[in-house]
């Protein structure tokens, strides 16, 4: 049985390690032909190209770690987004997920095949277009990959709009500017912190109708 994954972050790293050793669990099950797709260079998936300056997990080690790989003892409670990328190389390392991994490939397509179920197109690191019959197709390219804006009458007229997904560090807050961080979720506190640190002169933090000055 042929199986793609999509997505190299922890889902998909999870998901391959999962069917990569399900013939040892399931003396009835034949080990699986396996293909993970990554877009980027590396794995990581969002903690990859989606981390910003000083950004840490908010859960701790031992939340997010994986129940069969745990991570450094020395590591602290809370990961750094480069140490938690590490970690998750090191558990491909662990369980010899590399040979079923292709980097810099990014899927274009799938649809029914005539004779299997599915088939993937995708493009290698060399800019050509190749496909792949399989039998299943795991989608882990998570709910984060596009970012979202909201329709805000009048959003049109802010000098400058940034999504947290393009923010990588406090510089891009520029100096002596008012900046209105929407959103108190996980991101958006860690982004009026940010800015807080930042040479701005003014902060504004807005969530569900309520109104806070935080410098």
């Amino acid at each position: 049985m042929r199986v793609a994954v999509i997505g190299g972050g922890p889902s998909g790293l999870v998901q391959l390690k999962t069917l990569a050793t399900a013939h040892q669990y399931f003396p009835s099950t034949e080990p699986f032909e396996l293909k993970l797709f990554e877009s980027y260079d590396k794995l990581g998936g969002v903690f990859l190209h989606h981390v910003y300056e000083d950004a840490e997990l908010v859960s701790s080690k031992f939340l997010t770690s994986f129940s069969d790989f745990r991570p450094r003892p020395e590591d602290g409670d809370f990961l750094s987004s480069g140490r938690y990328r590490e970690y998750l190389e090191d558990y491909t390392t662990h369980f010899n997920l590399w040979p079923y991994i292709h980097l810099s490939t990014r899927v274009t397509g799938v649809r029914r095949g005539d004779v299997s179920e599915h088939v993937v197109s995708y493009m290698g690191p060399d800019g050509k277009e190749i496909e792949w019959e399989c039998d299943a197709i795991a989608v882990c390219s998570g709910v984060h990959s596009k970012a979202h804006i909201p329709d805000i009458p009048g959003i049109e007229n802010v000098p400058e709009v940034i999504h947290s997904q393009d923010f990588k560090k406090r510089e891009q807050f520029g100096t002596g500017k008012t900046v209105m961080v929407l959103g108190s979720g996980e991101t958006g506190c860690d982004m009026c912190y940010l800015a807080i640190t930042s040479p701005t002169e003014r902060v504004v933090f807005l969530s569900s109708g309520w109104l806070d000055r935080c410098s």
